[in-house]
């Protein structure tokens, strides 16, 4: 009998995209008339990018997808599928996923959406390294966008301070020989309580509630947020995760270098950070001039942990999210050296 080892998953690089249209908390604070000081003490968020009218969610995760590219030099062609996660797609069919292959020139291969809110990066990626390890695929393109700022009810303080619209992309290759760099994907959790799913929701829209008049009128095709019970469950939710996926990898708190977190808001970073006894600053963190930018916080955060130079050969990144549905994950990455090359 033959015993074939499963190929390794490397996540190759990350890249991120954010439009330029810049809306500051004092823009927002002006707008709602609250006080601005509240709105970074109570979300740690200077100021968050909205898409323009000419942008949709396939725009912003084509030209992730495309500085990608360009900074790895990887031939886009290579690609053999197309995973993007969001929960703000151009349309309800077909996937946003079809759009940003047409929109990258590519042919063939499968292309499909991830509906898992924010923990959609890591749910797209555990479909990635699952397709990688069977053969199914050798080279994923793995992109989280979200266009949430077309969702937002612009006079509910509790949701319109929170979001931004953003992309990120990243690259996940077969590596049969272990040589490839990059980061090791290793196993990912992910987690659902289905039973607490309106604490973050959406009620119109869906065939549940389809569009009428009177939904638009109740305003019920905004995002719905229960901030204090979903607050306690994230940083609870989180600080489990976290140490649960450390103790299936024996790895220490302290031998993680940089841990990725979703940028939810500040004080939910700054609870899970005392629950697990770590320094804030051991965070990366996008979220002041991002904001929460759902499940592309992830791959966004990450390139930008890459592109500081936050991750060296040997080192372990800790990635994990909270989300919707209610979702959350984790996974570690192992870092090798070496310049990733096509």
């Amino acid at each position: 009998m033959n015993c074939v080892t499963p190929p390794g998953a490397v996540l190759r690089w990350a890249a991120w995209y954010v439009p330029d249209p810049e809306v500051t908390s004092e823009e927002l604070a002006t707008r709602l008339g609250i006080d601005v000081a509240d709105i970074v003490h109570r979300t740690g968020i200077h100021a968050r990018r909205w898409a323009p009218p000419e942008q949709s969610t396939a725009t912003l995760g084509a030209l992730a997808a495309q500085r990608l590219f360009k900074e790895t030099g990887i031939d886009p062609s290579t690609v053999d599928r197309v995973l993007l996660s969001t929960t703000s797609p151009d349309m309800a069919f077909p996937s946003t996923a079809c759009l940003v292959q047409h929109a990258l020139g590519l042919r063939g291969g499968g292309a499909m959406d991830v509906f898992a809110s924010c923990t959609g990066f890591l749910a797209a990626l555990s479909m990635a390294r699952a397709a990688i390890r069977t053969g199914d695929a050798r080279r994923v393109l793995v992109i989280s966008a979200d266009v949430k700022s077309r969702f937002l009810d612009l006079r509910d303080p509790s949701t319109a301070i929170l979001f931004g619209d953003g992309a990120g992309a990243a690259l996940v290759d077969a590596d049969p020989h272990g040589t490839l760099a990059g980061g090791r994907v290793g196993p990912i959790t992910l987690r659902t309580d289905g039973s607490r799913w309106a604490y973050v929701h959406m009620p119109a829209g869906g065939s549940r509630k389809p569009l009428t008049h009177a939904t638009v009128a109740a305003g019920e095709h905004s995002l719905k947020m229960d901030g204090i019970p979903l607050f306690r469950t994230a940083v609870s939710r989180f600080s489990e995760i976290v140490r649960a996926e450390l103790e299936r990898g024996g790895i220490g708190m302290d031998d993680v270098a940089c841990f990725v977190f979703h940028q939810a808001n500040l004080r939910i970073l700054e609870a899970v950070a005392k629950r697990l006894g770590i320094s804030r600053e051991r965070i990366c963190t996008t979220l002041e001039r991002y904001g929460n930018t759902s499940s592309a916080s992830l791959p966004i955060t990450l390139g930008a942990a890459l592109a500081e130079g936050r991750l060296q050969a040997g080192d372990t990144a800790l990635l994990a999210t909270f989300g919707g549905g209610l979702t959350w994950g984790a996974c570690c990455l192992e870092w090798r050296g070496g310049e990733v090359l096509p």
